[in-house]
């Protein structure tokens, strides 16, 4: 056994004694508590640093509006400036051209009225999207394939897979989706051996919703396995769709960003790694994510999961049904599915590129153990006993149905059709832009089914948006960095050279004609973008919402 030799330290402690007697007991007790508090502060204000999109530039600059708003006369202001946002907001809501009912009309309207009256209200729109200039939105182009979705939607119109005994078909459709779907994402199934695990899922509303369902079942799963962790937290690349942020808040789980490579726009597992600690239960990737349609190295996050035992999702939302196919004519295309053993769950929307009408998704588990966690069960309710796999109750059979008619309408050879489609309109946007367009940088190295790009020599790329707007085209607007992006569908077929000659045209005009961009959208989207706390920019946000959602 070891002795320390205290002898050695005493003349220490005696000075230590000999220098804290000068001063009061109560004096050496705040002094303590002093530093404590000091300590911890400075330990809340590095981590909220870290968390913050701003940095520490916008933790301290929130903290400095939520003081200015404490003050009555700079409150008064404030928000005196934001009714004037509000009313100019109000002022330029764009309308339709209809009589606006507060109320449920007293009698019916007839049926020919009825149609009348919706087919007038489409016409004042439908110009938008059929110019093929939108980015995504409009992942049908078939008038053929929309009818015949009618006709399936109007088959089911009144089946509900809650009433899973009396709606047979329900069941049919839906485990039939989630077979044909697991076999894109190379899930196992041996119907003979149910004791062997495979690939299984569920049907939900939307990507938005399966991410929430993954993350459900990521936190319950922890909570089983792993109780000692209370604080859980995700792991994701500050690329990943804001539907992780979203489950997070509402699940009371932290999402911890990491920073990409601003060249690849990829996340380097590394960085991943350093950033896992005790709390950590999950990771996320993307194939592609949404902004730059990028795909983040997901076998090496794969191998990350299975080294520290955690769950990873590979949000395959928007490219789930075009993905896999471009792979087949791309072989350069990464690893992505359930080949890659530390997969967890998998989100594919077929309501995008799976050409179901809106309102559905499919989420992926690497066996029946994992989807348990998502399920909700009430053993003991009054009403009798209820479960529900996913977040509503009741669930819309007809879209069931319907996503289930697309996918048997389309086939694998359609698919495939439409990924050749897609993926060579992206190469001719993405060879236009760099051999035409010096001004225009495209970001990342992507894949399909997403073209973005920013712009040099101090251009103002949501100026160039504005000038797109002009000319019939809804780009998407990203941020962080400032950018614009396509994102290419059956729709875009043959429209790359248009999208080059306007793009072309918008750059010269924002060079040459400054005077035309002083109004528009650019200087509401560069003062967002640049606010270094986005609380600001979030109260702004949620007023937009309440006029999306109110009539006046």
């Amino acid at each position: 056994m070891q002795h320390t030799n205290t002898h050695s330290q005493i003349p220490y402690l005696d000075k230590v004694n000999e220098k804290l007697g000068q001063y009061q007991p109560s004096t050496i007790l705040l002094g303590t508590a002093g530093a404590l508090i000091s300590a911890y502060a400075v330990e809340r204000f590095v981590q909220a640093s870290l968390e913050h999109p701003g940095g520490a530039a916008g933790v301290v600059f929130g903290n400095l509006i939520k003081v200015i708003k404490a003050v009555p006369g700079a409150r008064t202001l404030l928000e005196n400036q934001r009714k004037d946002m509000i009313k100019k907001m109000k002022s330029s809501k764009k309308k339709l051209n209809q009589e606006v009912n507060l109320s449920i009309p007293t009698e019916g309207m007839s049926d020919e009225s009825l149609v009348s009256m919706m087919e007038n209200i489409k016409s004042q729109e439908v110009h938008k999207y059929n110019n093929h200039k939108l980015s995504g939105t409009i992942y049908i182009p078939d008038d053929q394939h929309c009818r015949t979705m009618a006709q399936a939607y109007e088959l089911f119109m009144n089946t509900n897979p809650l009433h899973s005994d009396t709606f047979l078909s329900t069941q049919k459709f839906e485990s039939e989706v989630i077979r044909m779907t697991a076999s894109l994402f190379h899930g196992n199934y041996n119907p003979e051996d149910d004791s062997v695990d495979h690939v299984v899922g569920c049907l939900t509303s939307g990507g938005t919703e399966s991410i929430l369902m993954a993350m459900k079942a990521f936190r319950d799963k922890a909570r089983f396995e792993k109780p000692h962790i209370t604080k859980p937290e995700i792991i994701a690349p500050k690329t990943v769709h804001a539907a992780f942020e979203k489950a997070c808040q509402y699940l009371g789980m932290t999402l911890v960003h990491v920073d990409v490579d601003p060249s690849t726009f990829v996340v380097k597992s590394e960085d991943v790694r350093k950033r896992i600690n005790k709390n950590t239960i999950g990771l996320v990737g993307s194939a592609p994510n949404f902004s730059q349609g990028t795909i983040d190295p997901i076998s090496e996050l794969s191998e990350l999961a299975i080294k520290y035992n955690l769950s990873l999702h590979v949000d395959s939302c928007l490219g789930g049904f075009y993905l896999p196919f471009a792979k087949l004519l791309n072989p350069n295309v990464p690893d992505f599915d359930f080949r890659l053993k530390g997969v967890t769950t998998i989100s594919a929307d077929t309501h995008k590129y799976g050409l179901a009408p809106k309102g559905s998704s499919v989420l992926l588990f690497d066996s029946k153990y994992t989807r348990k966690f998502m399920y909700f069960i009430s053993p003991n309710w009054m009403g009798g006993m209820y479960a529900s796999p996913t977040m509503p109750g009741s669930r819309p059979g007809a879209l069931i149905a319907t996503c289930w008619a697309a996918m048997m309408r389309t086939g694998k050879q359609g698919y495939m059709e439409q990924a050749e489609l897609i993926m060579t309109t992206c190469d001719d946007m993405i060879k236009g832009i760099r051999e035409q367009i010096p001004e225009l940088r495209i970001l990342g190295n992507p894949v399909g089914p997403v073209v973005s790009f920013d712009a040099c020599n101090g251009i103002d790329i949501y100026q160039i948006g504005d000038a797109m707007h002009a000319a019939g085209w809804e780009l998407s607007t990203l941020q962080n960095p400032k950018s614009l992006h396509i994102c290419v569908t059956a729709q875009h077929k043959g429209m790359a050279n248009e999208l080059i000659k306007d793009l072309k045209k918008s750059v010269y005009d924002v060079v040459n004609h400054q005077e035309k961009f002083v109004h528009g959208m650019a200087p509401v989207y560069g003062m967002a973008v640049s606010m270094p706390d986005k609380a600001v920019v979030g109260d702004l946000i949620s007023d937009v919402i309440d006029l999306m959602l109110d009539i006046n």
